[in-house]
């Protein structure tokens, strides 16, 4: 009865996760309590779970490296940045990637049983959430509207339609070892799906790169990887020469100048949204220029979300060598050597392109969203990844 209760709960928090739901339930107003408050609770409730069950708290001692360097460049850019409530209204997020951090180490327990429940539960959480895009872009209003909700992009529960495309890849990349072979190819189609009507260019540009290299692992047939790759061109100019108004009469959908514009980018990236490249172009240099006149220490902590632009850039690399410097330069590198380099000495082939697949997913969508470090989802997944390339608990260190 206890193992079910595990199993259940392990089951219920990734999925809960991967569909958004803490930030939903708080964002609705289901539940009036902030997200990483949850995390917290998650991580108060397994410590005393382990403490009445005298069992060693194991946690990946690579990852803590990680979490501390983070904590404390944030912290210490915090406290330059003057503590402003405009300034510190952003810091809860670093706290919250380390309640995050610490209540998925002890979800795995760098235990081999609980991570493959942890994947399923990726696994389902993934598919839930492509369902939940999917309806979202059949019934508009169904799920609750965000201030970055744009009328005909799915969101769901997600914090906008970009960041429901990060995490579909990444359950898919997560997950797509424990799905049955016969059934691989159906399930990457129905998160191409999910991906699509989130109409995110940069979730598009990657999911096509990394179902390329998942071909090159035969993790599904290159055959079956060029039909897919042809068929989504067929459908976008599909869309494009028609497709659109069909589909709006078809199923009463709105679409909109934004929705045509984001598809024709694809045909023609010169003339397709010119106003809102342009902006990404200035604001990505404006980041640029903060690095060069302060290339040792940066501009300080969320400098580029309280500056005078309307947006932050669209560029982890770019946000974190403007506020951090030198601190900022290594921080990408240094967080994808820590969560992967020990599957690298791993002989599971396996782990392996779990690990390569990770890399170019995080480097890939750093350069389209400023956001990859302040993404819960991200810090579930390092700690996922960090368990799986453990052979024993040597590889932890004890608390």
């Amino acid at each position: 009865m206890g193992s079910i209760i595990k199993n259940s709960t392990i089951y219920i928090i990734y999925v809960g996760v991967f569909i958004n739901m803490f930030f939903y339930l708080n964002f609705s107003g289901m539940l009036s309590i902030p997200e990483y408050l949850i995390y917290f609770l998650i991580f108060a409730s397994l410590s005393f779970y382990y403490l009445i069950n005298q069992k060693e708290i194991v946690i990946s001692k690579t990852l803590l490296i990680w979490v501390v360097y983070y904590f404390f460049i944030n912290t210490i850019y915090l406290q330059e940045a003057g503590f402003s409530n405009e300034t510190y209204k952003y810091y809860p997020i670093i706290i919250m990637n380390i309640f995050v951090f610490l209540s998925f180490s002890l979800l795995n327990g760098l235990d081999t049983d609980n991570l493959l429940i942890s994947r399923k539960g990726i696994l389902i959480g993934t598919i839930v959430g492509a369902l939940l895009l999917i309806i979202d872009f059949s019934i508009p209003g169904f799920f609750v509207i965000s201030e970055n909700s744009v009328a005909g992009r799915a969101i769901a529960m997600y914090a906008n339609s970009n960041f429901g495309a990060v995490v579909l890849i990444l359950g898919m990349i997560l997950s797509i070892d424990i799905v049955n072979k016969n059934f691989k190819f159906a399930y990457i189609i129905f998160i191409f799906l999910g991906v699509l009507v989130t109409f995110s260019r940069s979730g598009l540009m990657v999911f096509v790169l990394i179902t390329a290299i998942m071909a090159y692992q035969n993790k599904i047939s290159r055959k079956a990887f060029i039909g897919m790759i042809a068929s989504i061109i067929s459908f976008l100019t599909f869309l494009l020469v028609g497709g659109f108004d069909l589909i709006a009469s078809t199923f009463d959908l709105e679409i909109t100048d934004n929705l045509i514009s984001r598809v024709s980018f694809f045909a023609d990236n010169d003339s397709a949204e010119t106003g809102d490249m342009d902006e990404r172009k200035r604001v990505l240099l404006a980041a640029l220029y903060l690095f060069a006149d302060s290339p040792i220490f940066g501009d300080g902590f969320a400098a580029t979300r309280l500056w005078d632009h309307r947006v932050s850039p669209h560029n982890t690399f770019a946000v974190t060598v403007a506020e951090f410097g030198l601190f900022g330069l290594v921080m990408i590198p240094l967080f994808l050597y820590l969560t992967t380099y020990k599957l690298f000495q791993n002989s599971i082939k396996e782990h392996r392109d779990i690990g390569i697949l990770f890399i170019v997913y995080f480097s890939s969508f750093s350069m389209f969203t400023h956001g990859m470090f302040t993404y819960p989802i991200n810090t579930v997944a390092a700690v996922v990844i960090v368990t799986l390339a453990s052979k024993n608990r040597q590889n932890g260190v004890s608390l």
